[in-house]
């Protein structure tokens, strides 16, 4: 699998490396307004070979508000490509909720399948079949078929992707469709500006939602990034989604 393929297969957050040794310790720090709350995450990725790789991370959810109580999430992945275009792996993910107050404890099962569709210099599609499947509190079966795509000429790259969810398991339902558009364009080596929207059909209604391709990336949105090195980047996220919303996150990477 190329460079460019890779960098689609990061959007299901699990990395791929081309040598046997590689290994990454990366991170963020998130402030999210108008309402105070801190994100903290850290990730873990190494791969044992050439065609395997593991992932292991935390996040921890600090909310003021009494309407948003904190949350913590560990999770734990791995993935292997079975060809140059097929590749198939899974999480484990434990989700503590309303922390202090109901301590909601979550443990969900998430194998996957990808599979590249269209291969191009600068334009390629990934379609991939995700098994949801929440262990706890109760256990369901959540299909979900998916499709991202992206397209890079020079310092412009825009992504793009379509989720239909379903339910198998206590019942069938249909869940929705969510999309998501997401364009940047780097402007010199440590600037970079970006915009998109995410929506969904769901429930009888079209609107803005969470989307697909990240937490900070919701509703309509724009920002930048600024890399203050090759390890630390600073990014700026405003927009809307129920409300005119901000994020400022410190990543970094070693």
């Amino acid at each position: 699998m190329n460079k460019f393929f890779k960098s689609l297969v990061t959007l299901a957050a699990l990395a791929i490396f081309s040598s046997p040794a590689a290994a990454q310790l990366s991170g963020f720090v998130s402030l999210d307004g108008p309402a105070f709350g801190v994100r903290l995450g850290l990730n873990y990725a190494a791969a044992l070979n050439t065609t395997t790789s593991l992932t292991f991370g935390a996040r921890y959810n600090l909310n003021i508000s009494p309407s948003s109580p904190s949350s913590a999430t560990l999770f734990g992945g791995a993935a292997l490509a079975l060809s140059d275009k097929l590749e198939v792996g899974g999480r484990v993910i434990l989700d503590l909720d309303s922390i202090g107050l109901g301590n909601t404890l979550g443990l969900t099962l998430r194998p996957y399948a990808s599979l590249i569709l269209v291969t191009g210099n600068n334009f390629g599609l990934v379609g991939t079949l995700t098994l949801n499947a929440p262990i706890l509190p109760s256990f369901a079966l959540q299909p979900w078929l998916a499709i991202d795509g992206s397209y890079v000429s020079g310092a412009l790259r825009v992504d793009f992707g379509a989720e239909a969810d379903f339910q198998v398991v206590p019942a069938f339902s249909f869940d929705g469709i969510f999309a998501y558009l997401h364009g940047s364009y780097q402007l010199s080596n440590q600037i970079g500006l970006f915009a998109g929207t995410a929506v969904a059909f769901s429930g009888g209604s079209f609107g803005l939602t969470d989307g697909l391709y990240g937490a900070d990336y919701r509703g309509i949105y724009g920002g930048l990034n600024f890399a203050l090195s090759n390890a630390i980047t600073i990014r700026a996220v405003g927009g809307y989604f129920g409300g005119v919303n901000f994020t400022l996150t410190t990543a970094f990477r070693l």
